[in-house]
């Protein structure tokens, strides 16, 4: 657990439907601090962040950190050719947050996502495919 990288990608944003100010990570998103003045909800952010990291450091489980130690990344590849200059910006941008290039796309498309629809930061459950009634065991007419 990176507390500087859990900090140096928080997002800050105000959301319509609970009305109030939302400041999470893309790095651990069990992380969040909500409040009615966005001062407040980096104050809740901040300190429930120090306990966890804390609690982390005394060898309890948070989040994603089921053990003591590196977690694994839980990511996917990704190849994409870009513009020499989005390249650099991208390098520089992890530099500033003190995390990976990865990382830094990550915080790049969550900050974008919590701009323009905040509710869908929100994780759902995955959606199931819906069984027919009345097809399980029987063999098809056709």
């Amino acid at each position: 657990m990176n507390r500087d990288k859990i900090r140096n990608t928080a997002v800050c944003r105000f959301d319509k439907r609970e009305r109030v100010y939302v400041v999470e990570s893309s790095l651990l998103d069990i992380c969040t601090g909500m409040a009615d003045t966005e001062e407040e909800a980096w104050e809740i952010f901040e300190d429930l962040l120090d306990t966890m990291y804390i609690k982390y450091l005394e060898g309890r489980r948070v989040g994603q950190y089921q053990k003591p130690g590196r977690p694994r990344a839980g990511k996917v590849e990704l190849h994409a050719r870009v513009k020499p200059d989005t390249k650099a910006a991208i390098f520089t941008l992890a530099q500033s947050l003190k995390c990976t290039p990865g990382e830094a796309v990550d915080f790049l498309v969550y900050q974008r996502v919590a701009q323009t629809s905040p509710t869908a930061l929100r994780t759902a459950a995955p959606k199931r495919k819906a069984k027919r009634a009345g097809t399980k065991g029987q063999k098809s007419a056709r």
